[in-house]
């Protein structure tokens, strides 16, 4: 029963965030197996196939995301603590199987600094030996984000934050190659008031490409950069 339950939480955080609609997924048990079966589509182009596929050729894991990337890992360990095959598949098509003999390609990550507007809900502000501010942000990719901040950006704003809607326009390490955020990373640049985020965005926009283009000049294979993210890197 452990090892069954075990099986779901990985499956769901895998199909979770691979492919957030996909309709169904069947979980079989066969001797020596676990078959994890996307029922949602047999079609090859859909975007769980595409990942899979693309991560099943060499085990490469910034083929899907982070959270997908500790499913598989997770899958593999059930694997081998079990001696058991698992094969994950779209229909009939097998994507990709994992026992305890798959070893995982881990690429070193490559951070660069970027700059986004974030929007939630103030939960904390302050902090003595390091100020900061709690955002729960209706965002998947950061949920609950600490945003770290100077004495003097808190000390200098005269409203009162909390429990209420804030738009923060924030710095944060991107993985180049993944696209994934470190949320560890965040740090705050300035407040931004209701009705000025739109106002501004134009403007940031253009101080965002100028940026890029700078950072993006080290990259010297282009076409080579864009398969890697695409997750068809070899």
């Amino acid at each position: 029963m452990d090892y069954l339950i075990r099986a779901l939480k990985l499956a769901k955080e895998l199909v979770a965030d691979v492919a957030p609609d996909a309709g169904s997924l069947n979980i079989l048990i066969e001797e020596g197996s676990l078959l994890l079966r996307n029922a949602y589509t047999e079609a090859p182009e859909d975007y769980l196939t595409q990942r899979l596929i693309a991560f099943g050729g060499n085990y490469r894991l910034a083929a899907v995301g982070e959270h997908a990337a500790e499913a598989l890992q997770g899958l593999r360990q059930l694997a081998a603590s079990h001696g058991d095959t698992v094969s994950i598949l779209n229909g009939s098509l097998e994507l990709t199987s994992l026992t305890s003999e798959t070893e995982f390609v881990v690429d070193e990550r490559q951070w660069t600094q970027a700059e986004l507007y974030v929007r939630g809900f103030v939960t904390n502000v302050g902090g003595k030996q390091n100020p900061n501010i709690h955002l729960d942000v209706n965002d998947d990719r950061f949920g609950k984000l600490i945003v770290a901040a100077t004495r003097e950006q808190i000390a200098k704003d005269q409203t009162n934050r909390l429990y209420k809607p804030l738009t923060l326009r924030i710095s944060i390490l991107q993985d180049r190659g993944t696209g994934n955020y470190d949320p560890g990373s965040a740090k705050l640049i300035d407040y931004v008031e209701t009705g000025q985020a739109d106002d501004n965005v134009s403007g940031y926009l253009d101080q965002l490409i100028e940026r890029a283009a700078a950072s993006w000049k080290q990259v010297t294979d282009k076409d080579s950069w864009l398969r890697d993210i695409r997750g068809y890197g070899g």
